[in-house]
């Protein structure tokens, strides 16, 4: 066949594979080299028996491949093209591999999806900076999954996922839908905040705003702040021991032993044990004087209890007031209240002269 004959209407064998050429389509040029030019024609090398599964390039710069009557692939410049409706289907073991050095391997094994690298501390990233992809990690059980939500900047677990910490499973931390749980595999296990010597600073808030308790790794204090208390503890004041003019004192304050000094007349004011049982304060005399120092309670509450004074007398001590005495008082007078309920104070007083402490 010479250079540039034209085939139209024929068959052409080559070393085996029949070329079909109809009336129509583009027409076939053969070279004396070998080579065959389809000028464009559409379904032009056909594969199977029923003329289905074919190989064309209808489209410039690029080659169809057409399986059952549908084209599934198509080739073009530097790009192999998976078709809507189509699949990559890769076998047991058969690795995908990126990098002129074969850098990064996706393989799976019959079990495992592996992707290994060449080379120690490569590094594979999802998204681009500032513009993440959303992923979802799901479990065995429905609705539990994490989510990491890229618009949100947040790695969310719901509710039940777990984060498992330990080789043997030893910690699970998890948000029950009400409840964050803490749960260990085996008793006397440990949680540890900070480091020997280089604390945290730790808050724990209440409803009320500024009621917290908090551990203030510093001072190697745990304060209790505003209108929060501990129920049935004894706690340590914050504030300063001495007392020498009007004070309001309040529920964080319980614990507390204070001086007083009669250098002038005022009122101690100590709060409604609106927590109930154990709210304790503790006051002695350091300064006695020619004036009175009254002790009374902000609220409803009362106090009940003895007053025994001068070693000799043992008065029941009901009322709302009671008073380190003008003139009376002597150095080591004390007077200590301990709350029984939200309404009332025990009162146990004892002092070394007579009527030097009342109530009223």
């Amino acid at each position: 066949m010479a250079h540039g004959t034209e085939v139209m209407n024929r068959n052409l064998a080559v070393r085996g594979l029949k070329l079909i050429s109809t009336e129509n389509l583009a027409t076939v040029h053969a070279t004396v080299d070998g080579v065959f030019d389809f000028n464009g024609m559409a379904d032009a090398l056909v594969l199977d028996a029923d003329g289905n599964t074919t190989i064309s390039a209808p489209t410039n710069d690029q080659i169809d491949v057409e399986i059952a009557g549908a084209d599934d692939f198509t080739f073009t410049a530097n790009a192999f093209n998976v078709l809507t409706g189509s699949a990559l289907t890769l076998a047991d073991d058969c690795a995908v591999k990126w990098g002129t050095g074969l850098d990064i391997l996706m393989a799976w094994d019959g079990t495992r999806f592996n992707v290994t690298q060449a080379t120690a501390n490569s590094e594979i990233r999802w998204g681009v900076d500032a513009a993440g992809i959303d992923q979802m990690w799901y479990g065995d059980t429905a609705s539990t999954f994490m989510n990491w939500d890229q618009s949100a900047d947040s790695l969310i677990f719901a509710d039940n996922a777990k984060v498992v910490l330990g080789t043997g499973s030893d910690i699970t931390v998890a948000w029950d839908g009400t409840r964050l749980n803490f749960t260990q595999a085996a008793v006397n296990s440990e949680i540890r905040w900070g480091i020997d010597g280089a604390g945290i600073d730790q808050i724990f808030y209440g409803d009320t705003a500024s009621a917290n308790l908090t551990w203030d790794q510093s001072a190697d204090k745990l304060i209790v702040n505003g209108n929060a208390s501990v129920q049935g503890l004894r706690t340590s004041s914050s504030s300063a021991a001495a007392i020498t003019t009007t004070r309001v004192l309040t529920l964080a304050d319980a614990g507390g032993v204070f001086s007083v000094a009669q250098s002038s007349a005022y009122d101690i004011d100590v709060p409604d044990p609106t927590t109930g049982p154990g709210c304790r304060y503790t006051f002695y005399l350091t300064a006695p004087g020619a004036f009175n120092v009254t002790i009374t309670c902000a609220g409803a509450a009362t106090f009940v209890g003895t007053i025994v004074n001068d070693v000799t007398s043992v008065i029941p001590a009901t009322g709302s007031t009671l008073t380190f005495a003008s003139g009376a008082s002597v150095l080591g007078d004390s007077i200590e209240i301990v709350s029984i309920s939200t309404s009332l104070y025990l009162v146990r007083a004892v002092s070394s002269a007579a009527s030097s402490i009342t109530v009223s």
